[in-house]
């Protein structure tokens, strides 16, 4: 199969760049990743069967996002008196009682948020599994298959993973001093997770995983800025797969590739 001209600079789906070039320019690579989210729009829009697949999704993380906010409504009396101090009787007291209560209502609504995207991510894994094997297939003509006692094996990497991602949000969340931070961190987070599904079928462990995440860190991030914009992740966040997958291919194909 003839390899691709180049779309990024340093080869379509073959990374021609260094190691030092990835680290030297970060704003290259971030600007990458954000091509890279819209290249997989281009990619499903060529292959109408799967974008229609990746509206399950869609509908699956909506659902999950309002169930979560639901019972959050539902038990919120509950969890303010579980995180938030007993008021005091002075005017003073009662400013800082609301003013806690606005952090923590803004800290519930984002990790509701980010809980019920998880959650929607692993009941549509199987979805996902099924595209990201369909953009290897078609960019590199081949696929790597794992059978379904390796997918259950995986399982265990996959947690790791989540609480990972679900951990650093809760510590950057109760960290408002580095909030601006916070937002490109959650973006990398975001979008690592829809980047390593060909490692996940080469059966790669989460420490191989990890590692191969952070060389990409920039272009991740890049990816996953598009998922943090109020109002319209619920939406782009399937859709994310298709660029992942590429940005990990092309790290792959960097490293699978013999040396002549």
């Amino acid at each position: 199969m003839p390899r691709q001209a180049s779309t990024f600079g340093c080869g379509a789906y073959v990374n021609s760049c260094d190691e030092s070039e990835i680290m030297a320019n970060p704003v290259a690579q971030l600007s990458k990743g954000l091509k890279t989210y819209w290249l997989g729009m281009s990619w499903l829009r060529q292959n109408p069967k799967y974008l229609m697949m990746l509206l399950i999704p869609s509908f699956i993380g909506i659902l999950s996002v309002v169930l979560m906010f639901s019972s959050f409504w539902e038990h919120r009396d509950v969890i303010y008196d579980w995180v938030l101090f007993e008021p005091g009787e002075s005017f003073l007291w009662v400013i800082a009682f609301n003013v806690a209560r606005f952090f923590a209502s803004v800290i519930i609504f984002i990790l509701t948020l980010v809980s019920g995207l998880l959650v929607s991510n692993i009941i549509s894994a199987p979805i996902y599994e099924v595209v990201s094997a369909a953009v290897e297939r078609d960019k590199t003509g081949k696929v790597v298959e794992i059978s379904l006692w390796e997918s259950i094996k995986l399982i265990p990497e996959e947690l790791k993973k989540i609480v990972a991602i679900l951990g650093v949000s809760i510590v950057l969340m109760l960290l408002p001093i580095v909030n601006f931070v916070a937002v490109f961190l959650t973006a990398f987070l975001i979008g690592w997770d829809f980047y390593d599904y060909p490692l996940a079928r080469r059966g790669q462990s989460f420490r191989q995983r990890r590692e191969a995440a952070l060389k990409d860190f920039w272009s991740i991030m890049g990816l996953g800025l598009w998922l943090t914009i109020p109002g319209l992740q619920i939406f782009l966040y399937p859709f994310a797969v298709v660029g992942g997958t590429l940005l990990n291919l092309e790290r792959l194909e960097k490293i699978e590739a013999p040396v002549s």
